[in-house]
């Protein structure tokens, strides 16, 4: 089976989440190429043609706020039922957008006019939390979720293959200062790990550090860039879950396989 190919429209959904139950989604990347400051290994979208934090030289090809907020607005008007959330999400980092501040001001504020009750969130990769404005941003939304795969630099290149200038330590430094975040973390097994007693070891020990008031966990379950991935057992998830549980005091949920 192939990766899934790129989103095009700004918005998408409403999708059947695991972690969000029905969530409608904001793609604010390109829909040309993937563009991403990390290249991960499992992402269900492929590999990323552009791995960088400049977004600079692409600007042109980002909705603009007001084309995303036109979109938002068309589309909840057009929905005979709301999602539980609006999502940012898509085809790479949404907080890469040169305007995401903006935008996340726009979004609440559509929100607060037509569907009070719908909660926003974000999927982020943790990359641009170090950026105070980005990181003030993530928080005035509900439900900010900080990617988290790896406890060490050496994990964390191999499996993220994170873009020049990306900073492991000043990445955990900065989710440190997100208080009420949600971490989420993908493992798997196969021609690339980080899933062996020693990453869960140093992931265990970031989680203490970080102190999330809770640890999302998957493994693979679409087919990932490198083919070579494979899932992790759910008795070993199992295991891990528990014992990130005992050790970091976190609440860490373990969440199985989609059902589409």
């Amino acid at each position: 089976m192939d990766t899934l190919p790129l989103k095009q429209d700004i918005m998408y959904g409403i999708v059947k989440s695991r972690r969000l139950k029905s969530s409608l989604g904001i793609n604010l990347s390109p829909g040309e190429f993937k563009l991403c400051s990390f290249n991960c290994v499992y992402s269900h979208y492929g590999f990323t043609k552009v791995v960088t934090t400049d977004t600079a030289e692409y600007r042109n090809l980002f909705p603009s706020p007001t084309e995303m907020e036109n979109a938002l607005v068309e589309r909840l008007k057009a929905l005979t039922e709301m999602p539980l959330y609006i999502t940012f999400s898509g085809n790479g980092e949404p907080s890469m957008h040169p305007e995401f501040p903006e935008i996340v001001d726009r979004v609440i504020s559509v929100r607060d006019r037509l569907v009070p009750d719908v909660k926003t969130a974000i999927l982020s990769n943790s990359t641009t939390a170090p950026i105070p404005e980005i990181r003030a941003a993530m928080l005035r939304l509900d439900f900010p979720i900080m990617k988290l795969d790896a406890g060490d630099v050496t994990t964390f290149r191999k499996v993220n293959r994170p873009a020049k200038g990306v900073d492991f330590e000043v990445m955990i430094a900065a989710l440190v200062d997100m208080p009420g975040i949600t971490l989420q973390t993908c493992l798997f097994d196969g021609s690339i790990s980080n899933s062996e007693d020693d990453h869960i070891d140093s992931w265990i020990k970031q989680l203490t550090r970080i102190h999330p008031q809770e640890v999302q966990v998957y493994t693979v379950d679409r087919p990932p860039a490198d083919s070579g991935l494979v899932p992790v057992s759910t008795e070993r998830m199992e295991a891990i879950v528990q014992k990130a549980l005992s050790q970091s005091g976190v609440p860490v949920k373990l969440f199985g396989p989609r059902r589409d």
